[in-house]
């Protein structure tokens, strides 16, 4: 609904001093160690929410809340290295980050991490391991993994190419709000034998294009 002018900008004002308030107590409770605090300060000054956006000082947080153990700050870190936000890109920092908060069930992490297996980006290619994390990303509700899931039963990747197998993993992609699935979809009805897949790098759109965005940042 549409506010007087003067309202709205009350309302923002009211809204940014609360934030402010709240940035001023994160900031006590990540200096003391709290690691919950930490992570959620890293996100506020990666998304410039109720602070001056700084990856730098966001990068630093993750870092203090992931050597903590906090699980999302571990993925959000390893994004942090993946891009190379408020940090030097590192792929080997990236895999490490994501395995750690994939071994303790961050369902984004490992589906990043499947996708450094397959493309080699930071570790040795390891197939198996891929569609394993692949795999564990897909049955938790991923969708981009189950995307990727489609697209290696559709190419052979790791597994045994499998075109109802791939149909499945499309379909569940699709239903779970992928629009590039239901694209595959409607190639495999066109065309089941001649045309093969490629996995599509985490955060794309279109399943050819070769730059990867993964959205964990």
């Amino acid at each position: 609904m549409l506010v007087a002018v003067a309202d709205g900008r009350l309302e923002d004002e009211g809204r940014a001093e609360g934030a402010a308030e709240s940035i001023e107590a994160l900031t006590l409770a990540a200096k003391r160690g709290d690691a919950r605090a930490q992570c959620e300060l890293a996100k506020r000054f990666a998304s410039g929410d109720g602070a001056f956006r700084d990856t730098v000082r966001a990068a630093f947080w993750y870092l203090r809340a992931a050597a903590a153990g906090c699980t999302e700050a571990e993925a959000l870190l390893g994004g942090c290295f993946y891009l190379g936000v408020g940090v030097k890109q590192d792929y080997e920092q990236a895999v490490h980050y994501f395995r750690c908060a994939a071994d303790k069930g961050h369902v984004p992490a490992q589906s990043l991490l499947s996708w450094c297996l397959w493309t080699g980006q930071g570790v040795a290619v390891d197939v198996k391991q891929a569609v394993h994390w692949c795999t564990t990303a897909a049955e938790a509700g991923h969708a981009e993994a189950m995307y990727n899931l489609g697209a290696a039963y559709e190419s052979g990747d790791g597994v045994a190419r499998d075109l109802a197998r791939a149909k499945e993993w499309y379909s569940r992609a699709s239903r779970a709000g992928d629009a590039d699935a239901a694209e595959a979809l409607t190639r495999l009805a066109e065309d089941r034998t001649s045309r093969r897949s490629k996995h599509r790098a985490p955060g794309t759109r279109k399943p050819h294009d070769a730059s990867p965005r993964p959205r964990v940042v």
